[in-house]
Order: structure tokens, then sequence, then C-alpha cells
């Protein structure tokens, strides 16, 4: 059966080993000192309210906003924002660099899984084998749908089954409990995209940033996940590894804080981002202004730094990342397995805009007058106009 390129695979997170931010830290710390805010809680709700109900919570006018939010919804990968332009969440998240390397019935098939799995239906359509193949593979999820970890995707999970054009659906915990903990992770979402105060009309330069930072802020370092252990069942792999708990935990490691910030970027339009691996290391790739560059959202966080949000590892080149790794590659998806390509990917980064950020300390950025203001490696307080 044809390979397909996808993004970075749960399924081999155990290969990841060693793959932190120990390069700058020199005693790890306690990873359960977590802070509590902005920790995904879980809700009593029955079943949650209504996509539409959701997206107008707060609205002015909220007939009018839910009318709008479904039918931007309806398009299935565009962003959602409100009359103001901000950023409202999103559970069909943009195709990105995945769009051409996957087909339109393969695609249709996923957003029609995560149609049903919001729902609690028990079926969707799917057009053929390969489409469903790609709709319940765990690496797309990862990236692509972080809530549907509670069911899981294969091993303990939801069991699927395909015949005639449709997938039947057994789940393996209660709809109800299931449809509570998909409101809590996207109401915590939501309370990012707010938090952040991203809007429409920001550059894609201002969105990378801001999250890189707030991913700096409140995430924390897994120190006790980097451990390489054959004897984890797929359900502890998740537990440690996915996209789902290191939202709800704020704790992760490369393979789940990578795609958590490939998320956050999908919500707010930024679509050209793709997990990547070092080998041994998962990083970002991103395409931005006609160039592309890496990000590591993992040796970017703050308590690697002193508090600091140090920027040599935002939007660097090929030549700046190249002195810690000079191979990288993405998996490949086939209905077997998931294997690496040797690491070579379709891909190629060509960016050195941001060079001069190498050593510098972020202060502020300011939207508005499109100003970085920043700490050189010297020690002089810099700004940069964008």
């Amino acid at each position: 059966m044809k390979k397909r390129v996808i993004a970075a695979a749960l399924a081999v997170a155990l290969v990841f080993t060693g793959c932190g931010i120990n390069k700058k830290v020199d005693s790890a710390n306690d990873a359960s000192s977590v802070a509590n805010s902005g920790k995904v809680e879980q809700t009593s709700d029955k079943t949650g309210t209504s996509e539409q109900d959701k997206a107008s919570e707060g609205a002015s006018d909220a007939s009018s906003e839910a009318s709008s939010v479904a039918e931007q919804t309806a398009k299935r990968g565009e962003p959602i924002v409100d009359a103001d332009g901000h950023y409202m969440f999103n559970p069909y998240v943009g195709k990105g660099l995945l769009k051409d390397l996957h087909t339109q019935e393969e695609w249709d098939a996923f957003y029609n899984l995560i149609e049903a799995l919001r729902e609690g239906k028990d079926t969707y359509e799917c057009a053929n084998v390969d489409a469903f193949n790609f709709s319940i593979n765990a690496a797309v999820w990862n990236e692509y749908f972080p809530e549907g970890y509670p069911i899981g995707s294969y091993g303990d999970g939801a069991e699927y089954s395909f015949n005639n054009g449709v997938v039947h659906i057994t789940y393996p915990i209660s709809k109800e409990e299931y449809l509570q903990k998909v409101k809590a992770f996207e109401d915590d979402i939501a309370g990012i995209l707010k938090e952040t105060g991203i809007r429409s009309d920001y550059s894609d330069f201002e969105k990378v940033l801001i999250l890189y930072d707030y991913m700096a802020t409140n995430f924390k370092y897994g120190y006790d996940m980097a451990e390489n252990n054959p004897d984890m069942s797929m359900e502890e792999i998740n537990d440690k590894y996915g996209t789902y708990n290191c939202f709800r935990n704020r704790v992760g490691i490369c393979s789940s804080l990578a795609p958590a910030y490939i998320y956050l970027l999908h919500q707010v339009g930024v679509d050209n981002a793709i997990q990547i691996d070092g080998p041994g290391h998962n990083w970002v790739y991103i395409e931005l202004d006609g160039e592309s560059y890496f990000t590591d959202p993992t040796w970017g966080l703050r308590e690697a730094n002193d508090g600091n949000l140090i920027l040599d590892y935002f939007l660097m080149s090929y030549d700046k990342r190249a002195k810690d790794y000079t191979e990288y590659g993405v998996f490949i998806f086939d209905t077997e397995d998931v294997i690496f390509t040797d690491y070579k990917m379709p891909y190629t980064v060509t960016g050195h805009k941001y060079d001069f950020l190498d050593g510098a300390k972020f202060v502020s950025l300011d939207p508005d007058k499109n100003i970085l203001t920043y700490i050189d490696a010297s020690g002089k307080t810099q700004e940069y106009k964008y």
C-alpha cells in the first residue's frame, strides 16, 4: 500500500528518549510542580453545549455570532473569529503542510470522525480503506485532534470497523464522560486563545512569537517522562507523551510540546507548521513570509533559562540548528506501521532573517507599533521594527 507522509507519530513516542532540555539545565526539577493556572479541569456538565453556543459565549450578539461561527465552521479548516477578530476554538483546524500529501477523501473522513466523536455519534461516513486508516491514525490525532485521546484511537481505546462506506465506533467509556472531557479540553484551548489576545489582523510573525512565549511561560518539561521504557502500554505512552495530556497538565517532553505548539498555531491560522525529528529530538518546521525556519518550544521553556524567554531556538536557520543537529525528518505512514524516513523530508529550511536573535532575550512585543524589544547577546536593549 502506498506510504504517505504525516505529522510526528505518537505511536513511536518511546523513540524520543533524551529529547529534553537537559542541555540547558543542570539538574532536573520536579515535573509535578506545575502551575495550576490555565490547566484543564474536568467538568461535571452532562454533555457540554453545542459548538455554536460555545463559539458565541461572551459575544454581544449571541444569535448573530452563532450563525457566523456556524458558517465558518462548515468550511472545515478555516480559522474561526468573533466580531472583534479574536480567534475562537476551531475543532477542524487547517490541513497545512499535509494538505496535498493526503487525498480529499482522507481529510473528509478525518473531519467526519471529529464531528462524530464531538457529538457522541456511533458512525461516520468514509469513502475507502485508505481514508479509514488515515482518519483513525494516532499520529494525525496528535496534531489535529488532541481531544480525541480520552477514548484513544487504537490499543485500549475505541474500536472502529469499516464497511460499505460507514465506520462504526464502539466507545470504551460512556459517551457522557467522554463529552465532558472534550468540553473541558476545548474550553481550555478557547481560554488560551482569549488569554493571548491574538487577533486575525496580527501577522504570522506576531502569532508564532506570542504563542512561543505562551508555551515557554506556561509549560514545564517532564523530566520523569524522558526515560525509555519498552514495557509501557500504549495507554501509558499516551498518558505521558500525548498532546492531550500535555495541555491538561501543562507538562510534556519534545514529542508532546512540539505538537501542542503546532496545534495552537493551527488554531490561529498558521497552518504551515509540522513536527520533525532531530533525530532523537522533536522540533517544529514553520513556513513564514515565503521562508522556512526551525523553532523549538522545548529548549525555549523559561524554566530552562532562569525565567527568561531565550530566542536562540525561535525561527532558526538551518545553519543555527546544525550546531546541534544536522539531520531531520518526518514519519511515513502506511496501513501497517509508522516508520522513519532516514531523516528525509519534502521541506527545505531557507530562512536566515532572524539569525540576529541568536543569544537574545525577549522583552516585549508591541503589535500596534510592530516593535519587538529584546536584549541582545551583549546585554544591550534593542528594538526590531518588523
